[in-house]
């Protein structure tokens, strides 16, 4: 996968739908629907391919550079590359709009929705656990 062919696919997907980001929610969102689901030790699920390969490819070569991640300790062994608001807009021009594309997949609706009804089962045993608590 070329970063001009990934950078023509996001422009592409720019121009033909009503999120910018569509297809690659969309393929974000099938992952979870197929993700495998377990309850032991805890409620999780497993998934696989939540990014179109191509594009995954790309991003893989498209890692920010060590000094766009924030320090998260105070002696700097801990680091965070945060993907939302402002830090994305941070990032160099080269992988920004890469990292715009993961951004937006991570923080939509569909994919937000697409987890809670996987994980459902683990939501309603919460709030039972919360209300027997209170009871």
């Amino acid at each position: 996968c070329n970063s001009e062919g990934v950078n023509m696919a996001i422009a592409s997907a720019l121009s033909a739908s009503s999120s910018p980001y569509d297809e690659l929610i969309s393929h974000a969102v099938g992952s979870l629907d197929q993700a495998e689901h377990f309850s032991s030790p805890f409620p999780h699920i497993f998934f696989r391919d939540f990014f179109p390969k191509d594009f995954y490819e790309h991003l893989i070569r498209a890692y920010p550079a060590a000094v766009e991640y924030e320090k998260i300790t105070q002696d700097g062994r801990r680091t965070a590359l945060r993907l939302y608001g402002e830090h994305v807009e941070r990032l160099e021009d080269q992988v920004r709009e890469t990292w715009d594309a993961v951004s937006a997949v991570l923080t939509s609706a569909q994919v937000a929705g697409a987890i809670r009804r996987r994980l459902a089962d683990a939501a309603a045993a919460y709030e039972r656990t919360i209300a027997e608590a209170l009871a």
